[in-house]
């Protein structure tokens, strides 16, 4: 596996001049440290520019890629859990509409289950249904 990119201070033309330097066989491409922590002085920047190249990148390299993001670390340092899951899932809504194809998160935080489920619907389906929602059943 090639790697191309190292982290996210990187330009479409950084990758662009990476990818003309690799040989012809089939290369895999695989961009490390895409997270942002939101406790960091850029924190958000690093968020945007993760949405950028999950969103581009595909178009970049002539394939498709699957993508996969930690959902947790924007949420470093919040000051409550709430304040942590508000962030948690504005930003995963925004990965699904960059085309995140797969998330690390909190598997027993169901608010977070159900909006990454939820946002997944959002962005790649065509036809909605509130069936396809999948509620937690309520307690009798």
């Amino acid at each position: 596996m090639k790697l191309i990119a190292d982290n996210l201070r990187i330009t479409r033309p950084d990758i662009r001049r990476a990818l003309q330097r690799l040989d012809p066989e089939p290369v895999q491409a695989l961009v490390k440290s895409c997270e942002a922590r939101g406790a960091w002085a850029d924190g958000i920047v690093q968020a945007r520019h993760v949405l950028e190249v999950i969103r581009t990148l595909p178009d970049l390299l002539g394939f498709s890629v699957r993508t996969i993001g930690g959902i947790s670390n924007l949420g470093t340092n919040a000051p409550d859990k709430r304040a942590r899951l508000v962030v948690e899932q504005s930003y995963l809504s925004m990965l699904a509409a960059a085309g995140l194809d797969y998330a690390l998160l909190d598997m027993l935080n169901p608010d977070l289950v159900l909006a990454a489920n939820v946002s997944g619907i959002l962005a790649k389906e065509n036809i909605f249904s509130w069936r396809m929602v999948p509620f937690p059943k309520e307690k009798k």
